[in-house]
């Protein structure tokens, strides 16, 4: 198992909210990481760190989730039938 980065968040999402909480993390030092459907989201325009994917793609998002210590979801439109 891998070790945990420290003051790791990943952010599940890529709108407003998403780019308000990438903002607020880095005011508290902590390295925010995004999980986006694209590089023109709102989000992925100010992230340093981005995984460009789609939730469905259970590897891609595994890989991502793999060295986090926290999570944040931020998503209205998730099909939750999946």
């Amino acid at each position: 198992m891998s070790e945990k980065k420290q003051n790791s968040i990943g952010i599940l999402g890529e709108g407003q909210l998403a780019r308000m909480l990438i903002e607020g993390a880095n005011s508290l030092a902590l390295k925010p990481k995004i999980f986006a459907s694209s590089q023109d989201a709102p989000a992925a325009r100010i992230a340093s760190d981005i995984t460009i994917g789609k939730i469905e793609e259970t590897q891609k998002l595994q890989d991502f989730l793999k060295d986090l210590e926290l999570v944040a979801f931020e998503n209205e439109f998730l099909d939750v039938s999946l």
